[in-house]
């Protein structure tokens, strides 16, 4: 019988199970221990190679013979004899791959006997057959022990990579030589290897270098697992604290582990000291190449206080987030963090945290940096932040925000402090840091303009400038404008606005519309995401009518607001803020100082104002207070403060400001008063700049009340009042003051002002008066307008079937006034056929009117809407007397001509 070599099992092996590649996912595990499988037959190879826990083969028991370790032949390579099942290993339950029953070598559940001595041809080896491709690549982890029983002979220990089980191009992964000083004690292992490929071959194996007494028993504990294929996209984080993984107890004071993986299986994290000058010397200590530190399980003999050391409980340490360092620069070593880039990064690094120092009866100042090695080139490091701390920030966080713009695969990044002069006791730097796969952000200022407000039919502007940071030409952002969630395209809208700027940092909206009306953000995306700039708000006021209402418009703040000004102005319906509850000091309406006029500070929230519903205050429960539909003006005890409200104009209004609506003021006793008898002085007054344009300032009188048992009284007034010409800006105040006992008035408890008032305009509606509507060619034509009840004064254009007409033609006369347009045409001819129109504007908006027409039938030359003889003897009698209105081929002369073009007309008719 022929058996197939290892070479041939593989490929097959590799073959049958290629499809099987999509189920070993990262973090898969074999485990030999575990997979192990006894044969089914005992004195047979069947079943060996053992399946894995998917069922596929790839734990194959074997000898070999060959060289040792540098040999040209090494034994780890040799050809591969399958090992056949023996369930009674030595005559007992031990079940073993052997060479035959009772005789090594032999390969168990995690172990394998190695024999006595090397001039037998037989060595046990335990290997790994890849089923699958793994992109990622295969992290090997765990121990290995020797058990030597009466044998002092010394071992080599190798692994192996066979690439698709060739020997050519084998890698030896891992070697020892090791001699009975070692016996059972536990050896760590760690390996990873970047790619595997189906059918390679992994050889686990040891061979005496000498012939001695007895056997060697070695057990395993190795885990084989699929490694991530890593990914770094944009935004991928490092943690150091989150990648810290505890070494086993085997690890102890070995550099296995070091450097650490990442969460993509990537060796990363590197934990060395170094030793070298300042940050301003020649040889700065975080340029030098490192020694690795080692594993201590138990820093300074404490269990769970793992560390990264120079040796056994020896400093400098490094721990998951802090250095600890030696108390003496003279002994030369300073503990550094490196971060090695396992990959090369388009958008740089970013590095964001915060960094400490903790002295312990030291007062040295303390040096600290992060610097990127290109390469790992020490002499191209450059400093990334650096500060030296002093005695006074001790334990004080420094955050810490930088970029590193370029990041190829190789660089290292290190993080270290180092003392700056021989000090009494050991220090904690401390570094509570993230590495991020850095996005470039693009970085918005705030809004030119936050609040924009214009009226229908006028142009508005949003502008919000930005850049990308840093500015790194692969992340070029587009930039797009929402409105209310909704991205922003230029044209002509829905709502009839022109929009243009829509993919710009400047959005510009001609011929504004009311539907315009809403909150604008920029967004900038590109492949890292997207940004979102702060909000700006448009907001367009129709050009026919708007209302104002304070009671309508009433929002009450959050909680969070209490005892703040926030939400003061209020909004009105287009979100802008024109209501302001404010308070004042001053004099009386007639004095050199009205209260309204004087300067104003605005109010506070008070959510349960006396327990009950919300008011804008001084303070928490402290007068005066404005309600919803009401200023209370409290003398007693307010200290001369007066309420005030104050509207504030959002946009030109052409129209007049109406304010209408009812006002009421309400006494009631209040304090030691019985009674309150008080005038109160009423003020509703237009203002710009401070400057009283307008006013309406009654004073309301109570009715005499002398005793404790007065009910309060209200008087309540209509208003109907206008205020023409405000511009943006301007304010409407309404406020009342109660006259004082210095004033000699009575004291007084409570006045209060109801301002239930709304404030409106509106567009007249326009009327027009047509003249005659319809001209015959020739005749002289005349069209006119009239407008009416128009605020202000239009403007006329004339259009003939739509067109407007040239006004600067002789033939026409073109005559306006402040409520009349008038067009002339004199001895009209075909040209001037057609529909005339007139195109009324103004601020409330335009309206097109046709005004008549001019028509041509020549046979009806009388206009008597009949084709007959009476048109001829109408045009004889012109032709007679040689009237330019019988020049009907329009020669400029009255000859037989006419006679001609004439009858033709007259036969054809109208």
């Amino acid at each position: 019988m022929i058996r197939p070599s290892a070479v041939t099992l593989v490929s097959l092996l590799s073959l049958a199970h290629l499809c099987s590649a999509q189920q070993y996912q990262p973090g898969f595990v074999w485990n030999h221990n575990v997979d192990f499988a006894p044969g089914t037959q005992p004195g047979w190879s069947t079943g060996n190679p053992s399946p894995d826990a998917l069922g596929n083969p790839v734990w194959e028991a074997v000898w070999v013979s060959g060289d040792p370790l540098g040999g040209p032949n090494p034994w780890y390579l040799g050809e591969g004899s399958r090992l056949v099942w023996d369930p009674l290993w030595f005559g007992t339950p031990n079940p073993n791959w052997v060479f035959a029953n009772d005789t090594a070598p032999s390969v168990g559940r995690g172990s394998f006997l190695t024999p006595g001595a090397p001039s037998s041809p037989r060595v046990a080896a335990l290997r790994w057959i890849a089923p699958a491709t793994l992109p990622g690549g295969l992290l090997i982890d765990g121990y290995y022990v020797g058990d030597w029983t009466n044998n002092s002979a010394t071992y080599q220990v190798a692994i192996a990579r066979s690439p698709g089980g060739s020997p050519t191009g084998a890698q030896l992964l891992f070697s020892d030589t090791l001699s009975s000083l070692w016996n059972q004690r536990q050896q760590p292992v760690h390996l990873r290897l970047p790619v595997v490929n189906a059918g390679d071959v992994i050889t686990i194996s040891t061979r005496s270098l000498a012939d001695h007494g007895w056997w060697t028993i070695w057990s395993h504990d190795l885990k084989f697992r699929v490694a991530k294929e890593p990914s770094y996209p944009i935004g991928f984080t490092w943690n150091r604290q989150a990648d810290w993984v505890v070494r086993p107890d085997y690890d102890a004071n070995t550099s296995y582990g070091n450097p650490g993986l990442d969460s993509q299986d990537q060796p990363v994290w590197q934990y060395g000291y170094t030793s070298g000058g300042g940050l301003g010397g020649s040889n700065p200590w975080y340029a030098n190449e490192p020694t690795l530190l080692r594993w201590d399980p138990s820093w300074f003999g404490q269990v769970g206080n793992s560390s990264w050391v120079s040796a056994d409980d020896n400093a400098p340490s490094i721990g998951p987030s802090s250095t600890y360092n030696l108390n003496n620069v003279s002994a030369s070593r300073t503990g550094v963090i490196r971060w090695i880039a396992p990959a090369t990064l388009p958008g740089g690094l970013r590095i964001q945290g915060s960094w400490s120092v903790n002295w312990v009866n030291n007062a040295q100042p303390y040096e600290a940096v992060i610097a990127r090695l290109p390469q790992g080139r020490g002499d191209l490091a450059e400093v990334i932040a650096s500060r030296t701390f002093t005695i006074v920030e001790q334990q004080a966080a420094i955050p810490v925000d930088v970029v590193v713009p370029v990041v190829n695969q190789g660089d290292v990044i290190v993080v270290s402090g180092r003392p700056t002069a021989d000090h009494p006791w050991y220090i904690y730097f401390s570094d509570a840091l993230t590495f991020t796969h850095n996005c470039p952000s693009f970085v918005f200022a705030s809004p030119t303009s936050p609040l924009v407000s214009v009226r229908e039919g006028e142009s508005a502007s949003l502008e919000i400038t930005g850049q990308l940071v840093p500015d790194l030409a692969p992340f070029a952002a587009s930039l797009r404008w929402h409105r209310d969630g909704n991205p922003v395209m230029d044209g002509v809208s829905p709502e009839g606005s022109i929009i243009s700027g829509a993919t710009t940092t400047q959005l510009s909206i001609a011929n504004a519309k009311p539907g315009d009306t809403g909150h604008y953000v920029l967004i900038a995306s590109n492949s890292c995401g997207q940004t979102q700039s702060g909000q700006a708000t448009l907001a367009v006021y129709p050009r026919d009518s708007f209302q104002w209402k304070r009671s309508s418009d009433w929002t009450t703040p959050p909680s969070s607001a209490a005892g703040t000004s926030l939400g003061n102005p209020d909004d009105d319906q287009l979100g802008v803020p024109v209501w302001h509850a404010l308070y004042s000091f001053g004099g009386r309406v007639i004095s050199a100082n009205p209260w309204y006029l004087e300067a104003t500070t605005p109010m506070v929230w008070d959510p349960s104002w006396y327990g009950s519903s919300g008011a804008w205050a001084v303070g928490n429960d402290l007068n005066p207070p404005i309600g919803q539909s009401g200023l209370t003006d409290n003398r007693v005890d307010s200290a001369g403060r007066i309420p005030v409200v104050q509207w504030e104009a959002p946009v030109d209004l052409s129209e007049p400001l109406y304010v209408s609506g009812e006002i009421s003021v309400g006494w009631s006793g209040g304090g030691d008063q019985a009674q309150n008898q008080a005038p109160m002085e009423v003020v509703i007054a237009h203002t710009r700049g401070g400057m009283e344009l307008g006013r309406y300032s009654p004073t309301f009188y109570r009715l005499n009340c002398s005793s404790w048992s007065c009910l309060p009284w209200t008087w309540v007034n209509p208003v109907q009042l206008s205020f023409p010409g405000v511009q943006k800006g301007d304010r409407i105040v309404v406020s009342g003051r109660s006259l004082t006992a210095s004033e000699g008035y009575p004291q007084h408890g409570w006045t209060t002002l109801g301002d239930d008032l709304v404030f409106s305009y509106s567009c007249r509606p326009v009327e027009i008066e047509l003249g005659e509507p319809r001209f015959d060619l020739g005749r002289d034509a005349a069209f006119y307008v009239l407008v009416r009840q128009l605020a202000e004064e239009p403007s006329f254009t004339w259009l003939r079937d739509g067109q407007p007409i040239d006004i600067n033609d002789p033939r026409y006369v073109i005559a306006h006034s402040a409520t009349t347009s008038q067009l002339y045409i004199s001895h009209s001819v075909e040209e001037e056929v057609g529909t005339y129109s007139c195109l009324v504007q103004s601020a409330c908006g335009s309206t097109e009117i046709v005004a008549g027409r001019i028509e041509y039938c020549l046979a009806d030359y009388n206009r008597d809407a009949a084709v007959d003889g009476d048109d001829v003897i109408a045009f004889f009698g012109d032709w007679d007397t040689n009237s330019l209105d019988a020049d009907v081929d329009r020669s400029h002369g009255v000859d037989g001509d006419d006679v001609i073009r004439f009858f033709e007309q007259w036969d054809i008719g109208c």
